[in-house]
């Protein structure tokens, strides 16, 4: 049989409501925790990748590009002037002076074409300077202003290139000079260089991001803060910067100025061997990024609030229904237990199938206290009457001490006259020799004798008239032993019965299995003390058996006794010749006497014995009373804890 048992706490740490609505909270936002940091990693992979990749070395080679480009046509031009045949054999040949304007009208015409600001040739060999305005001067190492000219012949270079600003300040322009290391001529153009300047100084990397050219040695040629020019890249982000100046398409470096994080990057122009290098807070990189995060983030709250108000939601509607069923349970515990009532079988599915569950047990449960209830009632009808028939017994058991006790003094009574019937007969011997001369003396104690042995013979039908009703007592006691076995065994049976069904009830029939334990625990009290007592009584029957057999044998003696004083008396009438015979015949009742006297005392000891045992009947009828009056007790708390599940 299987047994199920509820346990209750009247504290618990969490509800199901807050169970449910943390576990709801708690998987929403660990999902969008999980997916908002993968989400994050991923985008700043991509992001990274997006940026240090693709856009910032895009948009550094194309200005590196574009400046590169410029370069790349100012060179090609400076180098064909510089190997111009026209202008090399005019040089060549002293700068003739009726020539001079057409190399003039070359240089301008070369300059307009290309939006030069100025196109020049020199002769390396003697420093005459010409210029799209004409001849300009003659180069010398005297002036001091002419240094880069003969610095630039003598270093063997084929190009040079130089960024020269005014001194106004507002201007810019780019030099290219070519020359032939090994012949006479010498060229060199300038353009402006405000337009990538502006290029330079406009172009933003996100926010505050920028760019500047470098030389191939670090030094700084072009920034938008002046202050910058000439110094090298090392002094300002370390010894870190010489990565910058591989010859690579893209360089980059991470690095700090003034607890700002930045990312450093560089593109080499080849025409100018120059670097474009790109400064970039990474703050500002990641700036988007950030955005997104706090924005997610915000979603991620309203999320959350919106799972907490449906968490909330969905917890009341699962544990409304059970904060009803926990409230229909205490009702039950805490009132009069009905029965009779059952949950509605409607609503969701799970609560559907706990109300028929429960309505199913509680109809179980119901016709178990039903059968309980008849049961108990049959059990009180027994108990009242065992008590009644106890309290028959219990006067029966009374009467019959009684009758024992008189039994007992008539006992007495006649071992007395048995003693005196002997005296007598001693003294009838005696006198027999004397009867012959007293025959009036022997005549009259003949009577007393016969008178006294007719007395013996009232007293024994007496005794044997009480021995009697004894047996009739000791069949109607049996009787009612076997009335009182009988309703122990159904009692028992009962209890058995009810602590079955208390045991299905489970934890709601406890108090019924108690009761049950008691009910059975008494019934088999009261059979052990019906079995004692039915050995007693049989004891006692076969006591009065032997002692009506002993008064019968004292009665039909008293016969024979009073039958011989009869022929005696009259054999004394007759004749005094019977004398000796009268004699002989008192001997006869002297003997006899005795052995009624014997077997009276032995009929004294045996009512002796039977008072002993009425008394422990006695006893034993009133234990049985009083275990019927508990068993009358146990059955109305059977009845009062019945009575509180209603139907």
């Amino acid at each position: 049989m299987r047994r199920f048992c509820f346990r209750s706490r009247n504290k618990q740490l969490f509800s199901i409501n807050k169970k449910i609505t943390l576990a709801l909270l708690l998987c929403v936002l660990l999902t969008a925790l999980s997916v908002g940091t993968f989400s994050q990693l991923v985008a700043r992979k991509v992001v990274e990748t997006r940026l240090l990749e693709k856009e910032l070395p895009s948009a550094i080679q194309q200005i590196s590009g574009e400046i590169d480009k410029e370069i790349a046509l100012m060179s090609i031009v400076a180098k064909q002037l510089a190997n111009d045949p026209f202008l090399l054999r005019w040089a060549k040949a002293g700068s003739d002076k009726t020539q001079e304007p057409l190399v003039i009208k070359k240089l301008a015409e070369t300059g307009r074409v290309n939006h030069f600001s100025s196109t020049s040739f020199a002769d390396r060999r003697n420093g005459n300077y010409w210029n799209e305005n004409g001849f300009l001067r003659q180069l010398t190492k005297a002036s001091g202003e002419d240094d880069w000219f003969f610095a630039y012949r003598d270093s063997g270079q084929e190009t040079s290139i130089s960024i020269y600003r005014y001194p106004d300040g507002q201007r810019v322009d780019l030099f290219v000079n070519h020359q032939q290391p090994n012949g006479l001529g010498l060229s060199g153009i300038a353009k402006s260089f405000e337009d990538a300047v502006n290029l330079l100084n406009t172009f933003r990397l996100e926010k505050t991001g920028f760019v500047y050219l470098v030389d191939k040695n670090g030094k700084i040629q072009l920034h938008k803060n002046e202050a910058y020019i000439g110094k090298n890249i090392t002094d300002i982000y370390g010894q870190q910067a010489k990565q910058l100046l591989n010859l690579a398409k893209f360089n980059q470096i991470n690095a700090e100025i003034e607890n700002q994080n930045l990312l450093v990057s560089s593109s080499y122009v080849p025409s100018a061997q120059w670097f474009v290098i790109g400064q970039l807070p990474e703050s500002e990189a990641y700036e988007q990024l950030n955005n997104a995060t706090i924005n997610m983030i915000v979603w991620t709250l309203v999320i959350v609030l919106a799972t907490i108000a449906v968490a909330l939601v969905i917890a009341r509607s699962i544990t409304q229904p059970i904060n009803k069923l926990a409230q229909l349970f205490t009702r039950m515990g805490q009132g009069e237990a009905d029965l009779s009532y059952r949950i509605p079988e409607s609503g969701q599915q799970e609560l559907v199938a706990v109300a028929k569950g429960y309505n199913a047990f509680i109809g179980k449960l119901a016709e178990l206290f039903e059968t309980i209830a008849a049961s108990s009632r049959e059990l009180r009808s027994t108990a009242d009457e065992l008590a009644l028939k106890s309290q028959h017994t219990q006067t029966s058991a009374a009467s019959n001490d009684t009758n024992t006790q008189h039994i007992s003094n008539a006992l007495s009574q006649i071992n007395t006259t048995v003693s005196d019937i002997a005296q007598s007969a001693v003294q009838a011997s005696d006198l027999a020799e004397n009867v012959r001369h007293n025959d009036s003396e022997i005549t009259h104690v003949i009577v007393e004798t016969k008178s006294d042995i007719e007395q013996l013979g009232g007293k024994i039908n007496d005794v044997s008239n009480v021995i009697a009703t004894l047996t009739e007592n000791t069949e109607t006691i049996a009787q009612a032993l076997g009335v009182i076995e009988a309703i122990s065994d159904q009692t028992n049976l009962l209890a058995l019965n009810a602590a079955i069904e208390a045991a299905r009830a489970g934890e709601h029939g406890r108090g019924f299995a108690v009761v049950a334990e008691e009910v059975r625990s008494l019934a088999g009290k009261t059979a052990d003390s019906t079995t004692e007592i039915q050995t007693i009584m049989e004891q006692l029957k076969q006591t009065s058996t032997v002692a009506t057999s002993e008064i019968e044998a004292i009665l039909a003696q008293s016969a024979n006794t009073k039958a011989s004083i009869s022929q005696a008396q009259e054999k004394l009438e007759l004749s005094g010749e019977l004398t000796l015979q009268i004699t002989d015949t008192n001997h006869l009742v002297a003997t006899a006497t005795e052995q009624q006297a014997i077997s009276l005392n032995d009929i004294n000891n045996n009512m002796s014995d039977i008072r002993t045992i009425s008394e422990q009947n006695m006893a034993n009828v009133q234990a049985i009373a009083s275990s019927a009056e508990q068993l009358n007790k146990l059955a109305e708390t059977l009845d009062t804890l019945v009575k509180q599940f209603e139907q």
